[in-house]
């Protein structure tokens, strides 16, 4: 039976008390065929130093200044031999050690992008919330609810003929959701869901911003903007625009409701609205 290789690429910068915890995810997997790549931006704190401990289990190591997280990535993809990608960066890491085994355990999937639930971090002061998060199903609104990249696996060969955009002023903090809708909506790769928790979610991502943390109005129209920016890009519609419109004036809502709350409150509040996907 054919086992595609699989290359995971870390891309990390001075993130010395987070990397270990990724590395020993992706080495421990039960998976036989893994290439691991780390790629890193130039650390000064040490993390350089830990990552070579693990030297006999990481098939590439590239340390040099970046001109970005996606800038870095790229340079992954260039260096990738496997048939398929995932991206696992400091902080993040997949959920079990059978995650691998489990996707393509039994062969090369008829398919060309595999996706997956993941667990998410909200951080609301001293206190983190975590949940489950449900992968969507094939077919459905996409720009809406997507998985994050630390759940999907692309054929390499996609990632390699159309890289991240580092050039693109616009897609400067969202260029990883503008790659996933490029492959859905433009290119129409055809993808498959698997109902398996694929990753481990850090948090903290730009467009992921969390106003109940942080009810800042203008920070969170901020990083509205940019991810409906990247949307609009391949779903114009007025569906998209209704929904910025209401998820606007839900801020507004909010943020003039949290201000005044202490983060304890806030957390409460939040995790009373999550367990009915009310936020």
């Amino acid at each position: 039976m054919n086992s595609p290789k699989i290359t995971v690429i870390t891309v990390v910068f001075n993130a010395k008390d987070l990397i270990e915890r990724t590395i020993l995810s992706v080495i421990n997997q039960t998976y036989p065929n893994i290439e691991y790549i780390i790629i890193d931006g130039g650390s000064t704190d040490g993390t350089v130093e830990l990552i070579k401990q693990y030297s006999d289990r990481i098939s590439l190591l590239k340390s040099e200044p970046d001109k970005g997280i996606y800038d870095a990535m790229n340079k992954g993809i260039d260096l990738a031999t496997g048939e398929w990608i995932n991206f696992m960066n400091a902080g993040d890491y997949f959920y079990t050690d059978d995650v691998l085994e489990k996707i393509f355990g039994g062969g090369e999937p008829n398919t060309d992008f595999v996706y997956g639930d993941y667990i998410d971090n909200f951080y609301i002061g001293e206190q983190v919330y975590t949940k489950h998060i449900p992968a969507p199903e094939v077919g459905s609104d996409f720009w809406k609810i997507y998985p994050c990249h630390q759940s999907c696996f692309v054929r390499t060969k996609f990632l390699k003929d159309s890289k991240f955009d580092t050039e693109n002023e616009n897609l400067k903090k969202g260029a990883d959701l503008d790659k996933l809708l490029e492959f859905y909506y433009a290119k129409k790769l055809k993808f498959e869901k698997k109902d398996i928790i694929v990753a481990y979610y850090a948090g903290g991502g730009y467009t992921a911003g969390n106003i109940f943390e942080n009810p800042d109005f203008f920070e969170k129209l901020k990083s509205r903007l940019v991810k409906f920016r990247v949307i609009r890009r391949y779903v114009n519609t007025f569906k998209v625009n209704l929904y910025l419109i209401y998820l606007i004036l839900r801020d507004i809502v909010l943020v003039a409701l949290l201000k005044p709350m202490p983060s304890t409150l806030r957390y409460r509040l939040f995790s009373f609205l999550k367990k009915f996907n009310l936020n």
